[in-house]
């Protein structure tokens, strides 16, 4: 089927790219036109870890990078609607598709911060640290390989659940106040 055994050809690439602090972390052709100079294996690998140390060397700059990583690879526009719409030429469409996006992404990462408060703040569940060991892990790893929107979208079903407990604490956070005095002694999450 391939030429090739399943199996990464270039270990390194992703770490530099990841830690190119001109391109903020994500793909693009200086990096690639250079690492294209060195014959695939044991030379371009030799010559991908010395830019990764040398980028990792340069650890005044890291602490932007990631800042800026983070904020790019969480809070950027998803793709998805460019490459899907691009071809039918409805610039209008693709808009509005993505101002639902940003809205729909931007209401789950709010219920997914009040749900994770509201885990890490009641102790109730004890499964919950493994979700969270997964998400900051995920988001540790993504400061120093390359970024790409589409990336984060492995994580959706962790912040998914986030948000649905975000959601179930905030209404019962809601209906505690509104309710009756009596009823407050019942104990709500949040």
């Amino acid at each position: 089927m391939t030429a090739y055994p399943l199996a990464n050809r270039e270990p390194y690439w992703k770490f530099v790219v990841g830690l190119n602090t001109e391109s903020g972390g994500v793909w693009n052709a200086a990096d690639g036109k250079h690492m294209r100079q060195f014959k695939l294996g044991e030379e371009r690998n030799r010559e991908e870890r010395r830019v990764v140390i040398e980028r990792l060397s340069n650890v005044d700059a890291l602490p932007s990078l990631f800042a800026r990583k983070f904020v790019s690879f969480w809070g950027g526009p998803d793709s998805s609607a460019f490459w899907s719409m691009e071809k039918l030429n409805m610039p209008k469409q693709t808009e509005r598709v993505n101002k639902l996006e940003r809205a729909v992404y931007a209401a789950m990462c709010f219920f997914g911060a009040i749900g994770l408060l509201a885990l890490v703040r009641d102790r109730q569940y004890e499964w919950h640290r493994l979700f969270l060991i997964l998400l900051f892990g995920y988001a540790a790893i993504h400061l120093f390989i390359e970024i790409q929107g589409r990336y984060r979208l492995d994580m959706i079903p962790i912040l998914v659940l986030l948000q649905s407990y975000g959601v179930y604490a905030a209404y019962s956070r809601i209906t505690l106040w509104l309710s009756p005095r009596a009823d407050r002694d019942q104990g709500v999450p949040m």
